[in-house]
């Protein structure tokens, strides 16, 4: 019996560790689905605070690419920001995703941001010659300027 108490109690801090480590997820992911109102500009475009979050592209045959692309995650649907419409570029987008990362393993990757975006209504690939084409076609994001 000795050992058995002996043994239960030497796994506790490995528990404790695995406990405080879903809890540091769950504030992570909670963090960033913080939902703040929306403002809508002269022009007809919005202010908007929201995650966004980057995802390798997945053609209609299920074959996950190396080809990333990033969604504006709204309460109702994720948002796919069409790059080539908006005035930022992948590039920006990626600097957000370092300067915000505070680690490299995350299985959760995203960053919440301040922006002035457009939502439209088209073709998401016409203009993306990095991968397939996969005529996806629907509601997009196009991001104006990053705020904060």
């Amino acid at each position: 019996m000795k050992e058995y108490l002996v043994r239960l109690v030497s796994f506790f801090p490995f528990i404790v560790i695995f406990f405080l480590a879903s809890c540091s997820k769950q504030k992570q992911m909670t963090e960033l689905l913080v939902k703040t109102p929306d403002e809508k500009t002269e022009k007809g475009a919005y202010i908007i605070s929201a995650p966004i979050v980057k995802k390798n592209f997945v053609n209609k045959a299920g074959r996950v690419t190396n080809h990333t692309e990033y969604y504006i995650m709204r309460s109702a649907q994720d948002y796919f920001i069409k790059i080539c419409e908006s005035n930022i570029t992948s590039e920006d987008l990626e600097k957000l995703f370092h300067n915000n990362s505070n680690n490299s393993e995350s299985l959760f990757e995203g960053v919440s941001i301040t922006m002035e975006v457009e939502f439209r209504n088209g073709e998401w690939d016409i203009c993306d010659e990095n991968h397939e084409a996969e005529s996806r076609v629907g509601a997009y994001a196009v991001i104006l300027k990053i705020l904060k």
